[in-house]
């Protein structure tokens, strides 16, 4: 309801970004789809290892085949890190 009340998910990349965090970790299914297109969206570190983190705790199998599809497509030392975060 949070995301419709104040467009969380249409937001700027920050919170966009700690909205989903909550929201994975609180087992949101909506949050899904929304994570997976932040974390492919745009390469920063600073969003795309936590991110991936977060996805990782909600759905593992999703987080790494996520990464695998989009790895070439991140700076080498973000692939790098997320690479050894979900253990790919």
């Amino acid at each position: 309801r949070m995301a419709e009340c104040y467009g969380l998910l249409k937001a700027n990349c920050e919170l966009r970004f700690r909205f989903l965090r909550l929201a994975l970790g609180a087992g949101w299914a909506g949050a899904r789809d929304a994570a997976v297109d932040l974390a492919t969206s745009q390469g920063r570190m600073k969003f795309t290892r936590p991110i991936y983190r977060a996805l990782k705790t909600f759905d593992a199998a999703l987080a790494r085949e996520t990464f695998t599809k989009h790895r070439s497509s991140y700076h080498p030392i973000c692939s790098k890190m997320v690479a050894k975060d979900l253990e790919v």
